[in-house]
């Protein structure tokens, strides 16, 4: 079983988002990913409407990679998302789901985690 955690962190040029995932069971877990990109990101404003999606912003590379967690290990992935997305001041709700398609060779659930921000400008 995989375990995510997200933490967003405010920084100059926008908003960065860190994605931990950790392999809880006691076998190796084999994670497949058909393209360049690990995370999607979405984001919603404070009436519900998507200010901000990974698919929108960003172009990945169609690419195989096989990346294997021991049990208990640790990795972790990080997504900048422009300032220009949000106001400062404002509240934001996101899901962020690994953008992975098998898990030891089975159609990967798309499990997702959500996290809230406050968009505040560091100089």
């Amino acid at each position: 079983m995989l375990a995510l955690k997200v933490n967003a962190v405010n920084e100059k040029n926008g908003v960065t988002v860190w994605v931990s995932v950790t392999n809880q069971s006691e076998e190796v877990a084999e994670l497949l990913f058909k393209t360049s990109q690990r995370i999607s990101i979405a984001v919603f404003d404070e009436e519900q409407k998507r200010v901000y999606r990974s698919e929108s912003e960003w172009m990945y590379l169609q690419v195989v990679e096989h990346v294997m967690l021991q049990p208990n290990d640790e990795v972790v992935f990080q997504e900048m998302m422009p300032s220009t997305y949000f106001e400062e001041g404002h509240t934001y709700k996101g899901t962020v789901r690994l953008a992975v398609s098998e898990i030891n060779n089975e159609q990967a659930l798309q499990q997702s985690q959500t996290f809230t921000f406050t968009r505040q400008e560091h100089s």
